[in-house]
């Protein structure tokens, strides 16, 4: 039965039929292990939470659970619902805000903003399709874009999809650099004066 059910999971997940085959035969609960993504991102105390959602954009309602580093917790939640996606929570109360790039015309948008500084990309980045996501560390407060108008420029906060995720349109969320450092915003990249207020 419970490999009936994984077998379901894996094919809403977008899976084509003979992998989900292949993946819900060798299903065993109690031996299931993370995403090696999953596993690195907790390490990091990154709050990460399975998701039933096949697109980009991740609402509360759709959460399995609610966002944790405990594996054991997430390996539960996951075993319960195999094939699901993960997000990566956001905002001031996890320390993490993650900045999307959407294409080259993007980033040459930023170019203008940044001059030489470039060691922003050295950041934990990982990327799905054309977009580009930027982790950061969360400044606290004021986290407006200093050009709120800069096209496929994005600062998110809350549920943000994450690697290993796979969308609807067959775009796979991976990471770039997964052992890159967490920095620090830049501060170009920032309203200043929402800072103040």
């Amino acid at each position: 039965m419970k490999s009936a059910e994984s077998l379901i999971g894996l094919l809403r997940s977008g899976l084509p039929l003979a992998e989900a085959i292949a993946a819900a035969s060798t299903f065993h609960p109690h031996s299931f292990s993370l995403p090696c993504e999953i596993n690195k991102a907790t390490l990091r105390s990154w709050r990460m939470v399975p998701v039933l959602s096949r697109s980009k954009d991740v609402s509360p309602a759709e959460m399995i659970g609610y966002p944790t580093s405990d594996r054991v917790q997430l390996r539960q939640w996951v075993a319960e619902h195999p094939g699901c996606n993960f997000a990566i929570a956001a905002g001031a109360e996890w320390g993490l805000i993650v900045l999307e790039v959407a294409g080259r015309r993007s980033m040459a948008s930023l170019r203008a903003l940044c001059g030489d500084d470039w060691t922003w990309r050295d950041s934990c980045e990982f990327h799905a399709g054309n977009a580009q996501f930027f982790i950061f560390a969360h400044p606290g407060q004021g986290t407006r874009l200093i050009d709120p108008c800069l096209a496929g420029v994005t600062l998110h906060e809350g549920l943000v999809m994450a690697p290993p995720s796979r969308l609807h349109t067959g775009e796979v969320f991976a990471y770039t650099r997964p052992d890159a450092p967490l920095l620090s915003v830049p501060a170009w990249l920032l309203d200043q004066d929402d800072n103040q207020r």
